[in-house]
């Protein structure tokens, strides 16, 4: 099963692991020379540990010096993100798991257009989108962080194509144990409420034209994962 959506060249793409086998989450295609990636894994396991790799490369089954991750193990219920990755045009975002209960989602950005794959239970679906045109936009990226009111920190990165806005927010050990939400100010306001997609479970997360508002868990929970706000 695979659940894709695009706007001006932004994609999020999901996919599940198979055991022992490469699995193509996407291939970056397009008529830039690049794509601007993140990758989320997430082990739906409640028993059991999963081990596996991550790699980016022209061929669906990688070479060693593709390896972006190499044997690592989450326990049931782990999470681990990686963010703001270069991946060339061509490129195959692989995943090598010990079982089929790894959750997987990219999501990004490029220029042209982009094809995804998804293999899961041995079906292979593919879907190419052709991009929106962004022509004649400023095409400007900013990056920021913000502070966690107790510890850990947001990064994120907001890129704009004329009348469309992308940020891609990366919570990375966030904690607030203070009673205080904290709020990230878009730099430029939505024209309507933007859709938010985040795979951050029990943080609650309120969006509005000018800025996203992360309500207080009031507790010592460290969140990790990802955000995509995208809009006009």
């Amino acid at each position: 099963m695979s659940s894709n959506s695009y706007l001006s060249g932004i994609f999020v793409n999901k996919a599940l692991s198979s055991s022992g086998n490469w699995v193509s989450i996407g291939t970056v295609t397009g008529s830039g020379d690049f794509g601007t990636i993140g990758i989320n894994v997430t082990n739906t396991s409640t028993t059991d540990n999963v081990t596996f790799s991550l790699a980016i490369s022209n061929e669906t089954t990688p070479n060693l010096q593709d390896y972006i991750e190499s044997n690592l193990t989450l326990s049931p219920g782990g999470t681990l993100s990686r963010s703001k990755i270069i991946a060339g045009i061509g490129e195959n975002v692989l995943v090598l798991a010990s079982s089929n209960s790894l959750a997987c989602r990219l999501y990004g950005v490029t220029q042209g257009t982009y094809q995804s794959e998804t293999n899961v239970g041995g079906s292979t679906t593919t879907t190419v989108i052709s991009d929106v045109s962004t022509s004649g936009s400023s095409g400007t990226s900013t990056t920021s962080t913000l502070a966690g009111a107790t510890s850990g920190s947001v990064e994120y990165v907001v890129n704009q194509f004329g009348s469309s806005q992308m940020i891609i927010m990366t919570f990375i050990n966030y904690v607030n144990e203070t009673s205080t939400s904290q709020i990230i100010n878009f730099p430029v306001d939505f024209n309507y409420t933007p859709m938010v997609n985040s795979d951050i479970l029990d943080l609650d997360l309120q969006v509005s034209k000018s800025g996203l508002t992360i309500n207080s868990p009031g507790n010592s929970t460290a969140f990790n994962g990802n955000v995509l706000i995208t809009g006009i």
